[in-house]
């Protein structure tokens, strides 16, 4: 898959990827978990996520809210305590990126994956 084809589907500005891979782009842990996910699995629903409004969030956290405490989702996407709760909310004033927009919409539908999410990040934390 070419770099173009997920910055495309992420909303990601031309050339962000390869910023990221030489190491001169910070980013969110929400991208880095996002990427995580896609490079396991390429065939994931992005296309369908991709167009998924924001307010789609609110609906899924509460599916993941069967399988993860809202602080402890908010500690394995490295976001602010309580940022979830303003996002369900969806008052407009806290916006979600849709990098976060489309990471909720798959594991909303792929719950079993926040295992592999949580493997990912303890992974990098061990090298």
């Amino acid at each position: 898959m070419s770099r173009r084809r997920p910055e495309l589907l992420l909303g990601l500005s031309q050339g962000y990827l390869s910023k990221l891979t030489r190491g001169t782009q910070p980013t969110s842990a929400s991208l880095c978990s996002l990427l995580s996910l896609i490079a396991a699995e390429p065939d994931a629903r992005l296309q369908e996520l991709r167009h998924a409004p924001r307010s789609d969030c609110t609906a899924a956290l509460l599916t993941l809210k069967e399988h993860r405490s809202r602080r402890r989702l908010e500690a394995l996407l490295d976001l602010s305590p309580g940022y979830l709760s303003k996002v369900a909310h969806d008052d407009g004033a806290h916006p979600p990126s849709k990098p976060l927009v489309i990471l909720l919409g798959l594991l909303a539908s792929q719950p079993q994956r926040l295992l592999e999410l949580e493997r990912y990040w303890l992974m990098t934390v061990i090298k």
